[in-house]
């Protein structure tokens, strides 16, 4: 048994139960899901929602708190009773840090997941697996999305990511992540314009009015696409999905819209600087995949 302890937006739960999904797939055991995290207010801290259902390859079973508070509570006398008669031992596997860790894999059965384990190398021997399994359902017809897939997919596009939002409006989130700088994304659109001479820029972000002061003052740098609010996100990681290349922020959402776009050929620019603190355990060497163009964004 595999429990997976989910926390954070969208982005954040792709990680989790990407890692987690492998590891059950690769142990043939069953994986169930802790949602204990979306039961609490957390100051500082916007309050979400579990959204891994939107995908319709995944349906979620759920652990319980009994089920799951048995994991942490490894002094309890039932347990030592159940190693007594041996029973297979519960562990905790809890992120010492942002480095892929590759002991992990190997952790005792009856394991429950405690980390954000933001590295493809937790699920690059499911790769294919893991990339049908968050395949987007279609737009539906009346959907003005669909007329932005469809300039997307016609012309050389590229997706720019700008992560503001919480990241702006609590200090101590902004304190641990920073945001991209305005230079960051110049230099980035100017990099692939000199590669890409017909590359067509498709902006998302959680302030669109920033990017429109900032970086597309008119349609003739791209298209700011404002349409998806709250539960209709994801539709902005689909539509950066099937982008040609990227210029992501320093987000596991745009991480993933990069992530899936399956082209082989992709350019992908990402930040150098993924926090803005200097805490040893936000050393993220083995975020980014081999390949990807890390770009100074301070």
């Amino acid at each position: 048994m595999i429990i997976a302890k989910l926390q954070g937006g969208l982005g954040n739960q792709m990680f989790q139960y990407a890692f987690a999904r492998a590891l059950a797939e690769t142990r043939q055991e069953p994986l169930l899901i802790d949602n204990s995290f979306y039961e609490q207010e957390i100051p500082g801290v916007d309050k979400r929602e579990i959204e891994l259902e939107l995908f319709p390859a995944i349906r979620l079973n759920y652990a319980g708190p009994k089920l799951s508070s048995s994991f942490y509570q490894v002094s309890r006398w039932d347990n030592r009773l159940r190693n007594l008669l041996g029973f297979k031992k519960r562990a905790v596997l809890r992120e010492h840090n942002f480095r892929y860790d590759p002991s992990y894999l190997s952790m005792p059965q009856h394991l429950l997941l405690d980390g954000l384990f933001q590295s493809e190398r937790y699920f690059s021997d499911q790769a294919p697996l893991i990339a049908a399994t968050f395949a987007f359902p279609a737009f539906a017809a009346a959907d003005p999305n669909g007329s932005y897939l469809q300039q997307i997919r016609s012309s050389l596009s590229v997706s720019v990511h700008v992560r503001r939002g919480d990241y702006v409006k609590f200090a101590s989130t902004h304190a641990i992540h920073g945001t991209c700088s305005t230079g960051y994304y110049r230099n980035a659109m100017q990099q692939l314009r000199e590669r890409f001479p017909d590359a067509r820029f498709f902006f998302f972000s959680d302030e669109p009015e920033w990017i429109r002061q900032n970086l597309a003052p008119d349609e003739s740098v791209g298209s700011v696409i404002s349409l998806n609010k709250g539960r209709d996100s994801w539709k902005d990681m689909c539509l950066m999905s099937h982008c040609r290349h990227h210029i992501i922020a320093n987000s596991s959402f745009s991480w993933w819209g990069a992530w899936l776009n399956r082209n082989p050929d992709k350019q992908v620019i990402a930040p150098e600087k993924w926090f803005r603190t200097n805490d040893p355990f936000f050393n993220t060497t083995d975020l980014l995949p081999a390949g990807w163009i890390k770009r100074n964004n301070e």
